[in-house]
């Protein structure tokens, strides 16, 4: 069974039993006759037993970014257990085009005798053998990259419960206007910005998503295949299973786990979970406006008072969900409007194109139509669940509205650090090798404000990267922690005579987690009593090059 670590702070889920499960693969969308304004999609689940067990559960499709191929789930809660065969590479110099890209299914194969998607690797269930794959080719191998199209989906289409919902239901083809309003939305030439203009129940950070549709071709057929392909395979043997395109042609770099799945002759990825990709956007500058624009309205051009209609604008719940203190999310019911709508706040998909950008806002709007009273409160009950459905006016219902929401976050330069370690990859007195991201344990009950949270409003954890280096028969591990500002916290390099297990890590980070992100200091020491060696290394460097270069000063000289 693999290493266990501490739990990520999401909502638990109703529907995955009790237990350590394994999100083994997705198959196929279907109506929800319990929640009409949000239909399901089949998740295998694969105990973590030593007879392993495997289930098939249906959840929303509004919980999909939560949901990722590989990810453990603990007593209905996401963990960080990784599994051992799961790596996180680089993949760099892939070309993306008609040429390259193969519509696959998961069971094809090569010959009578092999299979694409080796199933010693990777089992994927017989109901499932139909679904959807792109294969990209990679270092000469037809079927070099392989990924599942609910991952594509959850990426680049599906960061938000709002915009999953519209992709799956085809908005983007027969509504629009519920998304965003077309005849203030544009793009201007002149200075490469796309104009969104944002429907109230959408996030600013949905306009990225948006924005990139709206603009590009391939996006477009790429978010409509989802759609158009459940259309399609209506009345047939792949109805419900759905394609989804990419958005986008030609070079890119993709940080992802994944599994090898390839045979003796070719290797072969199957990426599970994309973390982050470097192909552009169709625009440089993004300004987003909105129905709900809180800005004032010009004096010299607004209506007068009398004029202004009188909006009841209700209090809303603007405190995130997590673990400790929420009602599962779950499938089973509709939502009730009445009820305050929770956020749940999930990391935003990464992208080079976005690091450093900020959406522009209207200084000013011509004009308002409304005017606001005092606030009032929603109805109040008690609540037995949660759910990512649309919801309705009926009173009966117990589930509140929740929202899967993206929070952009900021922090180490993840790329340059990967960049580094393959240069010193290249030096052979070095052995290097990367362990997954993880999140920093937290120090105190998880309603608490801490260090451990990036930030503790939206309870949004720290991540860290690790890298094990062996340079004779020294080990060394290289640890780099999420920043909310440069130079709040130093990488800390640890040294010792054997290879440190993720236990004595983790331990290690907790107690860094405890005295709030300082190594050490008059509270004490992170490594106090295990026997191992620490530095601590300020962030000097600008380049890949001076990264690299201090790495290996620092593990020649500890």
């Amino acid at each position: 069974m693999p290493g266990r670590t501490n739990i990520i702070n999401t909502p638990p889920i109703k529907e995955f039993p009790a237990g350590m499960w394994r999100i083994a693969w997705f198959g196929r969308i279907e109506r929800n006759i319990d929640i009409p304004s949000e239909p399901t999609i089949e998740v295998f689940i694969k105990s973590v037993t030593p007879n392993p067990d495997v289930k098939v559960i249906k959840i929303g499709v509004g919980q999909l970014p939560l949901l990722k191929i590989g990810s453990h789930w603990e007593n209905g809660i996401q963990s960080d257990v990784v599994h051992p065969y799961v790596e996180t590479i680089e993949l760099k110099n892939i070309n993306v085009n008609s040429n390259t890209v193969t519509k696959i299914e998961a069971w094809d194969k090569l010959d009578s005798y092999r299979y694409i998607i080796n199933p010693k690797h990777i089992r994927i269930p017989k109901t499932a053998a139909r679904s959807d794959c792109l294969a990209i080719e990679y270092n000469g191998d037809k079927y070099g990259l392989i990924i599942p199209a609910a991952e594509i989906a959850r990426f680049y289409y599906c960061s938000s419960t709002d915009l999953a919902h519209a992709a799956f239901w085809g908005h983007y083809i027969t509504d629009l206007d519920t998304i965003i309003n077309p005849q203030k939305s544009g793009f201007d030439k002149e200075t490469d910005k796309a104009i969104i203009h944002l429907r109230q129940r959408f996030s600013d950070l949905d306009a990225w998503t948006i924005a990139r549709i709206q603009q590009s071709d391939i996006a477009k057929i790429g978010v409509n295949s989802i759609h158009n392909s459940l259309v399609k395979n209506m009345n047939t043997e792949k109805a419900g299973l759905f394609e989804c395109g990419l958005p986008f042609t030609g070079e890119t770099r993709w940080l992802a786990k994944c599994i090898e799945v390839g045979d003796d002759d070719n290797k072969r990825y199957l990426i599970i979970e994309l973390l982050k990709c470097s192909a552009p956007f169709p625009f440089t500058n993004l300004q987003v406006d909105r129905d709900n624009n809180a800005t004032k309205a010009n004096p010299e051009t607004d209506s007068s008072a009398k004029a202004k209609k009188i909006y009841n604008r209700t209090r809303t719940d603007k405190k995130p969900l997590n673990a400790g203190e929420t009602k599962p999310l779950n499938s089973q019911s509709e939502t009730d409007k009445t009820i305050e709508i929770a956020n749940i706040l999930a990391h935003a998909p990464q992208f080079d194109f976005l690091e450093g950008k900020e959406i522009i806002k209207p200084e000013m709007k011509e004009f308002t139509k409304y005017k606001s009273v005092p606030n009032s409160v929603k109805n109040k009950k008690k609540l037995t669940g949660t759910g990512t459905g649309k919801g309705n006016q009926k009173k009966g219902s117990t589930n509140a509205p929740a929202q899967v929401n993206s929070s952009k976050s900021v922090g180490a330069d993840l790329q340059m650090l990967i960049d580094a370690v393959e240069l010193l990859k290249k030096d052979s007195t070095l052995k290097v090798s990367m362990r997954p991201i993880g999140c920093i344990p937290l120090s105190k009950a998880q309603n608490r404000a801490q260090w451990a949270y990036f930030d503790s409003a939206l309870k949004i954890r720290r991540r860290y990267i690790a890298l094990d280096i062996k340079v004779d028969a020294k080990h060394y591990v290289w640890i780099e922690i999420e920043q909310r500002r440069k130079g709040e916290c130093t990488v800390g390099l640890l040294k010792t005579d054997e290879l440190i297990a993720d236990t004595t890590l983790q331990h290690i980070l907790k107690n860094l987690s405890r005295l709030k992100g300082i190594w050490e200091g008059s509270n004490g020491n992170v490594v106090d009593g295990s026997g191992i060696m620490l530095e601590r290394v300020l962030h000097t460097w600008n380049s890949i090059q001076k990264l690299s270069s201090i790495i290996r000063q620092k593990t020649s000289s500890v």
